[in-house]
Order: C-alpha cells, then sequence, then structure tokens
C-alpha cells in the first residue's frame, strides 16, 4: 500500500462511532507492543537502530495513549488525522520503524 493510500485509510476512520475509534485505538496500542518484540528480536538490525526504531516507537505510544484519552472523554478532535500525522512523522524518524506502523494498523483494522 502506497503512502497516500494509507493516509486515505487512516483518515476515513473518522467516519467510524467513537467506541468503534476507541476499539481501534486499543487495538493498535496492542499491536504497538508486538511491533516492540518484533523489532528488539530483529537480528538483521544494529543495535542503534533497534534503539532508535523503539524510542519512536515509545513517542508514538504516547501520542496514541493521549488520542485515546481524548476519544474516552468524549473528545474527538481529528482522532486519526493527528495519528495519521504522527505516524508519518516517526517513520519519518526510523525507517526500521515506518512499516511496523502500517502493519499495526492494519492488524488493528483487521479486529473490524
Amino acid at each position: 500500500m502506497n503512502a497516500e493510500a494509507f493516509r486515505c485509510l487512516v483518515e476515513a476512520q473518522d467516519q467510524r462511532p467513537l467506541s468503534e475509534k476507541i476499539r481501534l485505538i486499543e487495538k493498535l496500542l496492542f499491536q504497538f507492543t508486538i511491533a516492540a518484540r518484533v523489532i528488539g528480536s530483529d537480528d538483521r538490525l544494529s543495535d542503534k537502530q533497534i534503539v532508535i526504531a523503539l524510542k519512536w516507537l515509545n513517542e508514538m505510544t504516547h501520542r496514541t495513549w493521549n488520542i485515546l484519552y481524548d476519544l474516552r472523554r468524549n473528545e474527538d478532535h481529528d482522532s486519526m488525522g493527528r495519528l495519521y500525522a504522527c505516524m508519518r512523522q516517526y517513520a519519518a524518524e526510523s525507517r526500521e520503524l515506518g512499516g511496523h506502523l502500517a502493519e499495526s494498523f492494519r492488524l488493528a483494522m483487521s479486529h473490524f
């Protein structure tokens, strides 16, 4: 999936009811924990690449928790647009992370 199609997929989730967005974000956070394990055990990556990828995944996780917090308070301020912007930014910080973010989102979406 190219970057534009992925952006459209993420931002299209803004049409979902609040309860579904909350479930989607919860599933995404779970997928991030799996991504962290995969990154940490990838023998093809140097220690430096692992640390950088995990650093930005941690930051992505914090931002995603903030989005979830807002949604649980019935406050939806372009949650999916914000989510995509963060994913794009942190994927740019670590090339090794980008594919994991997209795959985590795809897997979270598979529950719907």
